[in-house]
C-alpha cells in the first residue's frame, strides 16, 4: 500500500502537571448507557461522587474524543483529568466556570485506556470531584498507517508537539494527528475516493480545515472541509477546479489554487539545454487560477477570480522542461504552470502562489490580482524573458520544482525536490529576502543525507526553537533537525510512503522570524490538551474560456476581480 502524508507541526500544553495517580477504589468501567458493547461513539454513566449528573461520552466522529458534563454544589471553574493505563492523572486546561460544566478531552491515544474524573475547584480552594471511571478507546481503522518512533533525543527537541498529517492512499483517506511517540491520537476519514492535500488547524481555534479533490484530478469535485475537533460538527464549501492548495482568510473567505485550460499560441519550447522555435504552433495548456469565494458556498455560488496566469503573467506560454509534457492528473494538456503552494500575509492582505514548473514565487496583491514581484530562477527563464525581480549570491542556490508551506514577511522554507540539481537529492532550505535590495539570501539548507530524491511533494517548517521539522513524503519519514544537521526526533511509517509535507509551531522565545510570522498572521498553532488550537494563519476574475477542463460537470464562471477589467 502506497501513502502520501501531508504535515504540520501542532505544540501542546497541558495544565495544571501531572500527579501521582489516586487509588482505583470506586472506579467503574465506561459501557453504552443502553448495556451495549463499546464501540467507537457512545454514552456512558460515571459515579456522582462529590458531583452530580455526571455523564460522559465518546465521539461517534472522532473516536479519540472523550466528552464529560456534570454540575458542581458551588461555583468553581471546571476541568477533566485522565490517566493513561494506570499512569499518573494529567488535568486539561479549565473549560468551563459556574455551576455547570463540560469539558472534552483531545489527545488520548487510539486504542488505549484511559481513567478519568471530572473536577471543579471553587474560589477557595476546594475540589469537588466524580468518581474515576475508565474508557476503552477503540484502535485506529486498520486501513490507517501508523508511524513508529525511531529517533528520539528529548533533550535537543522542541518540546513537546504533534503532528497533523493527511494520508492518501489506495483505500480511503485521512486527516490524522500523531503524538511524540508516533501514537495516533486523531484522525478523520476523507470522503471515499478524494485526496486530502493539505490539512492545517483553522482560525476560529477549535476546528481543523482541509481540502479535498479527485485523486486523478478528472472530476471537478473540490471542496474545503471544516471538522470540529471534538467532533460536533462539519461544514464544506465548494472550490471551483480546486487542487494543492488553500488559505482561510480573515474575513470568512477561502482562496484557492484552481486550474484553466486554453489552447494559445506556441513560442519557444524548452527541450532538455535546447530550445526549439514552434511559431505558429498551438499548445493546450493548463495553467492555475487563484479563486476566493465566502466559506459554505455551494455549486450554485460563483467564486471570484483573484489570478489567473494567462491573464495576468506578463509572459508568453513557454514550455520550461520535460516536466511539463504531460499533465499528470490526466488531463490531455501541457502541464504549464503546476502551481502546488499558497500563503496569505495578514498585515499585507498579500497571497504569495507557488508555481513548480516555473521554479517561482509569486507576491500577488488580494486587492487588485497584480503581481507584486516574483522570486525565480533567473537562469532557467532568462531566454524567455522570464527573469526575476531578486538576485542570490550563491551558485545553485535556487530550488527546482519545490514546495512552501511556511511564509513570513520577508521569508520562507522550501522543500526543494531538487529535479534538476546534479545530483537529484532533495534537501530544505530556509530564504529572506530584502525588497529593497531585491535579493535572496540562502539562511540554512539540510540534504537528504541518504541522497534520495523526494519526487512528489515534501516540507519543511522552522520551530520557535532554531530546528526545523522536515516531511521527506516518499520515504515515509518525518524528522526535526537541528541548525547543525542533528536528527534529534523521527518517525517513520510501517509501509512503504510517500510522505509528510505541512509543517508548523508556536514560537515561545524572541527570534526576528516568529516576530514577523506573527505580524503576518502566519500559521502558529497551539494545542491545549482539551481547549482549541490557538489562532492559525492561512491567504477573483474572467469569464471561463471556450476551452475549459474536461470535468464531470460544467464549470462555473468565475466573476472578474474588480479591479480587473473583462
Amino acid at each position: 500500500m502506497s501513502v502520501l502524508m501531508f504535515s504540520m507541526w501542532l505544540s501542546l500544553a497541558i495544565s495544571p502537571a501531572c500527579k501521582p495517580k489516586a487509588s482505583d477504589t470506586g472506579k467503574t468501567s465506561a459501557t453504552s448507557t443502553d448495556g451495549g458493547t463499546t464501540p467507537a461513539g457512545y454514552d456512558f454513566d460515571v459515579d456522582d461522587g462529590d458531583l452530580s449528573d455526571v455523564s460522559g461520552a465518546v465521539s461517534d466522529v472522532i473516536p479519540t474524543v472523550v466528552s464529560l458534563s456534570w454540575t458542581s454544589p458551588v461555583e468553581g471553574d471546571g476541568y477533566v483529568e485522565s490517566a493513561l493505563d494506570g499512569g499518573d492523572w494529567v488535568a486539561t486546561p479549565v473549560q468551563s466556570t459556574g455551576t455547570s460544566h463540560q469539558a472534552v478531552v483531545l489527545g488520548l491515544k487510539a486504542g488505549r485506556s484511559y481513567d478519568l474524573h471530572a473536577i471543579t475547584k471553587a474560589s477557595d480552594g476546594t475540589i469537588y470531584q466524580s468518581g474515576d471511571v475508565t474508557v476503552d478507546l477503540d484502535p485506529a481503522p486498520a486501513d490507517l498507517s501508523r508511524f513508529s518512533l525511531t529517533i528520539d533525543e528529548r533533550d535537543l527537541q522542541r518540546p513537546g508537539g504533534y503532528i497533523l498529517t493527511s494520508q492518501l492512499q489506495a483505500s480511503d483517506n485521512f486527516m490524522v494527528i500523531i503524538d511524540r511517540d508516533g501514537d495516533v491520537v486523531w484522525y478523520y476519514r476523507a470522503p471515499a475516493g478524494l485526496s486530502v492535500p493539505t490539512p492545517k488547524p483553522a482560525r476560529d481555534g477549535v476546528s481543523l480545515l482541509f481540502n479535498v479533490n479527485d485523486k486523478n484530478q478528472i472530476e471537478d469535485v473540490g471542496r474545503i472541509i471544516r471538522v470540529a475537533m471534538d467532533g460536533s460538527y462539519t461544514t464544506e464549501t465548494r472550490t471551483l477546479t480546486g487542487h494543492h492548495a488553500f488559505v482561510e482568510l480573515p474575513d470568512n473567505r477561502f482562496a484557492w489554487i484552481g486550474l484553466d485550460q486554453r489552447t494559445v499560441p506556441a513560442t519557444w519550447r524548452k527541450d532538455g539545454d535546447s530550445t526549439q522555435d514552434i511559431t505558429g504552433q498551438d499548445w493546450y495548456l493548463t495553467g492555475d487560477v487563484i479563486y476566493e469565494i465566502d466559506e459554505g458556498a455551494t455549486d450554485a455560488d460563483t467564486p471570484t477570480e483573484i489570478f489567473n496566469f494567462f491573464d495576468d503573467y506578463p509572459v508568453d506560454p513557454y514550455w520550461m522542461c520535460q516536466h511539463a509534457s504531460a499533465y499528470e492528473y490526466g488531463l490531455d494538456s501541457f502541464d504549464w504552470t503546476h502551481s502546488n503552494s499558497l500563503m496569505y500575509v495578514d498585515s499585507q492582505d498579500d497571497l504569495y502562489l507557488m508555481s513548480k514548473n516555473l521554479d517561482s514565487l509569486f507576491r500577488i496583491d488580494r486587492s487588485t490580482g497584480d503581481i507584486v514581484w516574483r522570486i525565480g530562477d533567473s537562469l532557467r527563464g532568462a531566454e524567455f524573458d522570464d527573469v526575476s525581480d531578486f538576485t542570490t549570491p550563491t551558485e545553485g542556490s535556487w530550488w527546482s520544482h519545490g514546495h512552501m508551506s511556511q511564509l513570513w514577511d520577508g521569508g520562507m522554507v522550501v522543500f526543494d525536490n531538487g529535479y534538476h540539481h546534479d545530483p537529484t537529492t532533495s534537501r530544505v532550505m530556509a530564504y529572506s529576502w530584502d525588497e529593497d535590495t531585491k535579493k535572496l539570501t540562502v539562511d540554512w539548507q539540510y540534504k537528504d543525507p541518504q541522497g534520495r530524491f523526494i519526487q512528489l511533494l515534501g516540507d519543511g517548517r522552522w520551530l520557535d526553537n532554531g530546528n526545523y521539522l522536515t516531511a521527506w513524503t516518499s520515504s515515509g519519514i518525518v524528522s526535526e533537525i537541528t541548525p547543525d544537521g542533528q536528527v534529534v526526533w523521527q518517525v517513520e511509517l510501517e509501509v512503504g510512503a510517500r510522505g509528510p509535507h505541512h509543517l508548523a509551531r508556536r514560537p515561545l522565545r524572541p527570534d526576528p522570524r516568529r516576530d514577523a510570522l506573527r505580524d503576518a498572521g502566519s500559521p502558529e498553532p497551539q494545542w491545549d490538551t482539551c481547549t482549541p488550537l490557538g489562532s492559525w494563519d492561512l491567504g477573483r476574475r474572467h469569464p471561463s474560456s471556450s476551452t475549459r477542463c474536461p470535468c464531470a460537470a460544467p464549470l462555473a464562471v468565475g466573476t472578474r476581480h474588480a479591479n480587473k477589467a473583462l
